[in-house]
């Protein structure tokens, strides 16, 4: 059985031995719905995978700061982690692709797709 590649998707602003990955596609692994990454907006918090050069990972709660567009947002680590070394506050940018959970501001709901600014497109192919 051969391992996944891990693919790249982000990076911790100011460090090069920890990166985001993108989450594994199976049928095990539930992600959000591309309706809820265009509901989100700045305040919202995404869930990360965070990995070391090593091999070492950890699932991390990110607050979201900006969403520039739709490949490419920008937040900062809501939590402390326990095994990879970071700190809360860090800056994080990433795919919206790698997150793998939501959790919405509970005073805002859930928002209408294209709130964020990003509008939904559709890509005939």
């Amino acid at each position: 059985m051969s391992e996944e590649p891990v693919v790249e998707a982000g990076t911790v602003i100011g460090r090069e031995d920890v990166f985001v990955v993108l989450p594994p596609l199976a049928s095990t692994f539930a992600l959000p719905t591309r309706e809820q990454l265009l509901a989100l907006k700045a305040g919202d918090g995404v869930k990360l995978i965070f990995q070391d050069r090593e091999g070492a990972a950890e699932r991390m709660w990110v607050k979201l700061t900006e969403l520039r567009d739709a490949t490419q947002w920008h937040g900062v680590l809501d939590n402390d982690p326990v095994l990879l070394h970071l700190r809360a506050g860090e800056a994080v940018r990433f795919h919206p692709l790698a997150v793998i959970d939501t959790k919405p501001q509970p005073s805002s709901g859930l928002r209408q797709p294209g709130a964020n600014g990003i509008t939904p497109t559709t890509t005939t192919v």
